[in-house]
């Protein structure tokens, strides 16, 4: 039996790209849609991620000369036979760009629809998230990038929980937060984690890379106070297709497949 060929990559023009870009920007200026954009068709849940299939990121990382990773926010119409053209939705594109911060990729559209089992965020949400790593991921402590799975657990709990979707969420000291900027290892590591893609062709169109949604809260220089700010932030997991399984078995003191986020803002300036 020959191998399944993978599915082409869902890919933007650079029109398309500039006119769901500025659409976004747009949003966050006025604010009023903003609940609305990230709101899940049908679903009482905002939504938590946008997926890409595994292969899309492969594809992406083997990009000669790439260095870095661009995230890209977008407001886009929705698709499909039940969509409102009406009332578009937050998505994102990916994008390589090399050591002098030029695009050497394709632009790379996430799909913004959640799995049926369930809209709720990622596994770190639920449960216990303070236990000790099981022994897969002890065996690799030493790549960089990694997150606590507590830590990542606080940030994505942040945005479920918070009560209104609103412009201060997205905005930073230079305007409008646009995306963000990840090293080119932020996205290779995970790929250490999902061997099978590659040793078992027919498993390759199993896996997907979910960019989740947290928010941040800190403490900024300015304005000088006693009040935190919320920014949104992203988190990376490798998660089975079409479920909320990660991509590693979890083992029994409840860690699984671990989280990645080491990205700058795109303006800088959160």
């Amino acid at each position: 039996m020959q191998p399944q060929s993978p599915q082409p990559p869902r890919l933007l023009s650079q029109q398309q790209f500039n006119a769901y870009s500025a659409a976004w920007v747009d949003a966050v200026r006025h604010g009023d849609s903003l609940p609305a954009i990230f709101q899940q068709p049908g679903q009482p849940a905002k939504s938590s991620f946008v997926r890409f299939p595994l292969q899309d990121i492969v594809w992406l990382v083997s990009t000669v000369g790439s260095q870095r990773i661009k995230v890209q926010f977008l407001l886009k119409p929705d698709a499909g036979p039940d969509a409102d053209p009406l009332r578009p939705r937050f998505t994102m594109a990916l994008f390589s760009a090399d050591a002098q911060d030029g695009r050497i990729s394709a632009y790379y559209l996430g799909k913004n629809t959640a799995p049926t089992e369930t809209t709720d965020n990622e596994q770190a949400t639920q449960g216990n998230n303070d236990q000790p790593l099981g022994s897969a991921l002890v065996k690799a402590a030493n790549i960089g990038g990694q997150l606590p799975h507590g830590l990542a657990g606080v940030w994505l709990k942040n945005w479920v929980n918070v009560a209104a979707v609103t412009p201060d969420l997205f905005t930073t000291n230079y305007g409008p937060l646009q995306g963000y900027v990840f090293d080119l290892q932020d996205f290779m590591d995970p790929l250490f984690y999902s061997q099978s893609f590659f040793n078992d062709p027919e498993e390759a169109q199993n896996f997907e890379l979910r960019i989740g949604f947290g928010l941040h809260e800190f403490y900024p220089a300015f304005p000088e106070g006693t009040t935190s700010k919320k920014t949104f932030g992203l988190v990376l997991r490798i998660y089975q297709k079409d479920s909320q399984k990660p991509a590693l078995a979890v083992p029994s003191n409840g860690s699984s497949e671990p989280f990645y986020d080491l990205s700058v803002t795109s303006p800088p300036g959160a």
